[in-house]
Order: C-alpha cells, then sequence, then structure tokens
C-alpha cells in the first residue's frame, strides 16, 4: 500500500478515537438527562412532544408497559408500510410510476423492516435527529444528491449493444442510446442507513453507486457515523464510572476493523470506468 493511504487510515484513526470521548460523553448525559448544548433548541420540541402525547417525562415505564408500546408502535409502522406498498402507484414522490405491490410481497417487506431488531433505543431526538441533519449536509456539500426531482433521461456520449432475452426466451440485440438517472432525497437517507448500519441503500447498492459515493471524502464520512458502536464503550463506562473497562471493551471492539483496514483500501482503490458516462 502507498504511503497516501496508510496516511488516510491513521487519519481516519485519529478522527474517530478523537470524537469518541466526547460524543460517548454526550450520550451518556442525554441517558441522564442532564443538561447538554442541545438543550436550548431541543428541550422545548422535547417538551412540546410530551405535552401533544400525554407523557410524564418524570415517571418511568414499567416493563409491562414498554413491551406493549413497543409492540403497538411496531404494528402501527408495519400497518403503515404495508399501506404505502400497496398504494403507491398512486402516491407522490413516485417518479417512476412503480406499481403497488401484490399482498404478498408487500406484507413480507412490511413484515421484515419492522422485525429486524434495528429498532435504534438511543434517543432519537437528541441523537439520531442532529447527527443525521448536520450529516445531511456534510454529504450534499460533497456532491450527493438531495433533491425530489423526476427522473432524467440522457443520451449516451458512448451508444451501446446489449443482448436482451425476451420472454419467450430467445435472445436479441438491441442498441441502447440513452439512460435513465435515478435521483432523489439520497444524502438524507444515506445518512440514516449508515448511522442505523442499515444496507442496500437509495439505489439498492450499498453506498457502491457514484451518487450515493461521490468521492474519499464522503467515504470517510459515512465511516464515523458507521463506528457508533466504537463510542458505546465509552459511553457505557461513564454510566458504570470504570473508564479502563470502556477503554478495553473499545479495544476489543476496534481491533478487528484496523486489521481490515489495509485490505478494505486496497479493494475500493480502483477507479469508475468512464467512457460510458451519460452527457
Amino acid at each position: 500500500m502507498a504511503a497516501n493511504g496508510w496516511f488516510q487510515i491513521l487519519f481516519y484513526l485519529f478522527v474517530i478515537f478523537l470524537i469518541t470521548k466526547p460524543a460517548g460523553v454526550f450520550m451518556c448525559r442525554v441517558f441522564d438527562r442532564d443538561k447538554t448544548f442541545l438543550d436550548p433548541v431541543l428541550r422545548p420540541i422535547e417538551r412540546l412532544i410530551y405535552r401533544l402525547t400525554g407523557i410524564d417525562e418524570k415517571q418511568e415505564m414499567r416493563w409491562t408497559e414498554y413491551a406493549v408500546a413497543m409492540l403497538l408502535f411496531s404494528g402501527v409502522s408495519m400497518a403503515l408500510l404495508y399501506l404505502i406498498e400497496r398504494t403507491q402507484k398512486w402516491l407522490p414522490f413516485n417518479p417512476q410510476h412503480l406499481p403497488n405491490l401484490e399482498p404478498g410481497l408487500a406484507f413480507g417487506t412490511a413484515a421484515s423492516f419492522t422485525t429486524n431488531t434495528n429498532w435504534q433505543s438511543y434517543c432519537l431526538l437528541w441523537v439520531l435527529l442532529p447527527v443525521c441533519l448536520v450529516g445531511s449536509l456534510a454529504l450534499v456539500s460533497q456532491g450527493v444528491v438531495q433533491n425530489l426531482k423526476s427522473y432524467t433521461i440522457a443520451d449516451l456520449t458512448d451508444p451501446q449493444t446489449v443482448q436482451v432475452t425476451g420472454a419467450d426466451g430467445k435472445t436479441t440485440l438491441q442498441r441502447v442510446t440513452q439512460q435513465v438517472i435515478a435521483q432523489g432525497p439520497v444524502a438524507s437517507q444515506e445518512v440514516i442507513k449508515e448511522f442505523g448500519t442499515n444496507g442496500g441503500g437509495f439505489f439498492n447498492a450499498n453506498s457502491a453507486h457514484p451518487f450515493e459515493n461521490t468521492g474519499r471524502k464522503p467515504k470517510a464520512i459515512r465511516s464515523s457515523w458507521a463506528q457508533i458502536n466504537v463510542r458505546m464503550p465509552c459511553n457505557q463506562a461513564e454510566i458504570w464510572k470504570e473508564r479502563k473497562c470502556g477503554l478495553e471493551s473499545r479495544a476489543l471492539r476496534f481491533l478487528p476493523r484496523l486489521l481490515r483496514m489495509p485490505a478494505a483500501a486496497r479493494s475500493t482503490a480502483c477507479t469508475i470506468p468512464t467512457r460510458h458516462l451519460v452527457a
């Protein structure tokens, strides 16, 4: 690996360890409901939400109340997602005019997204929302797409001839002269995907699409969000008041990633071919 590659790895590690302590302490203060620098902005919103939903923030939930709330929330979310998938043909923000999903596929997809154990328990308003907002702006500044436009049809600078298999099984040649360019709220969805350790992405390519991965800077930004599990030991150590335990746990979690970094850097060092890009 070139010296530049090692420099990027070491710089990435420096940034991760630099923000691990402040992020872990901040999350600890959020969980303990101590005052944070976001209180002037988010505290009034939090009080309004509690008032509208009739929640007493000083009263702890019993485990039975938590279980019922989680089941109700998951049930309503699954029903709403199923309804969206069954009626997406008539809904807005569907530039491709995708048809409604058939009942079995819609139910399976809704059940999968509801039961994939990705219901984040760390505070949405105080942690996830601010990070996603700032992260979206960071990605947009690096050229990641963020809009609500319809898909664009562009003429290819280098038309291609491809083989197409018809419904009857016969293969024919077809001249491709145009390309449909998908776009939409990519940056905001990319942040949620990375920070929640989800897969797929807006283009269902796991950040391999050039509209999601526009260069090295966005890649480094996304990698820093994915390291929330590196910050959790620091957060736990602050709660338990056992800093030595937090350092050991952090090292054990980060060591496998450190060992994989050289191989990952080599595998992502290739460039995207440009001769078939659209005008």
